[in-house]
């Protein structure tokens, strides 16, 4: 017998009424004037009878039951459905939301809206009210893991997000957005933290910390800062005896582009500071042109 509703959301037992309906020719309609249910019996049936079995009472305990199939055709209430846990899961009527079939996917919510200028969330989660002071709450938390310790070649990924449109006539004039993160309200607010793993914008196999396929344009007042201190990429070091500086840093390589640049002319007449000698992943000499130079000279390593 083939049941054609696909979810069916029942109210506490003191909220709803009794409909009743009998089979005759193949299919039986409940129905309370404005919604049915119509169960019809499958094509291969030729005699004998086949019977659904339900539960004849509810838990008022719980607002919301689902109706549930054991397999062999008995139904029976049940407040917790395979997928989803208790009420945590609302389904919205008029918007197309279902359960993926596919093995592959746990969940699959579609939401299709129609009418113009709205927006309309496939899926809204939100997190339980933090109502208590050094409490946390987590608005979505997505585990992919692979059990198996002998399996190989294993490519996970923990989400992935698309905006895309096929009818790239009806959009060339829009914006799309994969991922869009607004925090506020706390005291400090950040957009994401990366615990660990590369980072690519523009590309999909980051070989750095951060790998940037495109330009970067930087805005407002805060400009770029680079720390400084012991084995770093920039810095300041003070011209001795002879005009010349010994700078130790591990970050410094054999292709490495050092920039000097003069910060206060401490003594004498400048001159012009260049880079004299150097030690992959060990040190680099600033040496000025004149030699009672003992200006602070800042010097900044970049790699090509």
């Amino acid at each position: 017998m083939l049941l054609t509703a696909a979810v069916i959301a029942v109210v506490a037992a003191s909220q709803c009424s009794a409909q009743t309906g009998v089979l005759r020719g193949g299919s039986v309609i409940l129905k309370d004037g404005s919604n049915t249910i119509t169960l019809k019996l499958p094509g291969s049936f030729t005699s004998g009878d086949y019977s659904l079995t339900l539960a004849p009472t509810q838990s008022s305990a719980s607002a919301t039951q689902w109706i549930s199939n054991n397999g062999t055709g008995v139904l029976g209430w049940s407040s917790t459905p395979g997928g989803l846990v208790g009420n945590a899961v609302n389904f919205v009527p008029g918007v197309t939301q279902a359960t993926a079939t596919s093995g592959r996917y746990l969940m699959d919510l579609i939401s299709q809206n129609t009418s113009s200028n709205t927006s309309s969330p496939g899926a809204f989660i939100a997190s339980s009210v933090v109502d208590q002071s050094n409490s946390s709450a987590t608005g979505l938390t997505i585990t992919a893991a692979n059990t198996l310790a002998s399996a190989t070649g294993v490519n996970i990924t923990g989400a992935c997000l698309s905006a895309y449109s096929l009818a790239q006539g009806t959009s060339a004039n829009g914006f799309h957005t994969g991922l869009e993160v607004g925090v506020t309200g706390g005291g400090n607010n950040y957009a994401a933290l990366f615990q660990s793993g590369n980072v690519g914008i523009g590309t999909s196999t980051p070989s750095e910390s951060l790998v940037v396929n495109g330009n970067i344009r930087i805005s407002g007042q805060k400009g770029l800062k680079i720390t400084e201190g012991s084995n770093a990429t920039m810095g300041i070091a003070t011209l001795g005896v002879g005009g010349t500086v010994n700078v130790n840093t591990t970050k410094v390589t054999a292709n490495s582009r050092i920039f000097l640049m003069d910060q206060a002319p401490n003594a004498g007449t400048p001159g012009t500071c260049y880079i004299s000698a150097r030690t992959a992943s060990t040190s680099f000499t600033i040496t000025s042109t004149n030699n009672g130079d003992r200006s602070d000279v800042a010097w900044w390593i970049v790699e090509p």
